[in-house]
């Protein structure tokens, strides 16, 4: 996990280093298009360097913990405490669904797409390739809840799409068919709902909610 982060974060920087490479020519840009106002706009740009300043990223780690009922206290206070602890457990599990719900919805999203251009025999483009490619990285990265069907069948798709492009992939039947089944088989997993109780309790257990 650490080391995705430390990857997110040079990601991030180095996109802010390149904005701020060519902010000057960005100022430049909209100095001449709104040249009879820019008097009036320029006060409100920062310098380069201030700008810069704006841009970080860093994290932090802490630990969520639930409040602790004290021995000998009184049965309203632990009674208050029991269902506090159940809402939450019950809120919990609603908030995982939720999530789990959401990440397959965008998959299926994907996986339909691809499926449906491969079987009408329209152009499959690289922009459409690489959206699966980014949807399996992108649900690795937040399944953080255990959901190992769908992300077996992203990977297996993900493991033929690499190194296709539109020139292999134009003319070649066998691999349109093979990439359309795969597709169907990740739509099965991550369109099919009633085992995402299933999921969110297997998570909650390696969660203390005591």
């Amino acid at each position: 996990m650490v080391e995705r982060l430390e990857e997110l974060k040079a990601e991030y920087l180095a996109k802010a280093d390149e904005f701020v490479t060519h902010y000057e020519a960005i100022q430049d840009h909209w100095r001449e298009r709104y040249s009879d106002i820019w008097p009036r706009l320029a006060p409100h740009y920062p310098t380069k360097s201030q700008l810069r300043r704006k841009f970080d990223y860093f994290w932090s780690v802490f630990e969520l913990k639930g409040a602790e009922v004290k021995e000998g206290s009184a049965p309203e206070i632990i009674a208050a405490y029991e269902q506090a602890r159940n809402d939450l457990q019950e809120r919990y599990q609603e908030m995982v669904e939720e999530a789990v719900v959401y990440l397959r919805k965008k998959v299926l999203e994907v996986v339909t797409n691809l499926s449906g251009r491969l079987k009408e025999g329209r152009i499959v483009r690289n922009d459409t390739l690489e959206s699966v490619r980014r949807v399996e990285s992108w649900f690795k990265d937040l399944n953080i809840f255990g959901d190992g069907q769908v992300e077996e069948s992203l990977g297996q798709l993900r493991s033929v799409l690499n190194g296709t492009d539109y020139e292999a992939l134009k003319d070649n039947e066998a691999l349109k068919n093979q990439l359309a089944g795969l597709a169907d088989q990740v739509a099965a997993v991550a369109g099919k709902l009633d085992d995402i109780s299933v999921i969110s309790g297997n998570y909650k257990r390696m969660i203390e909610l005591n």
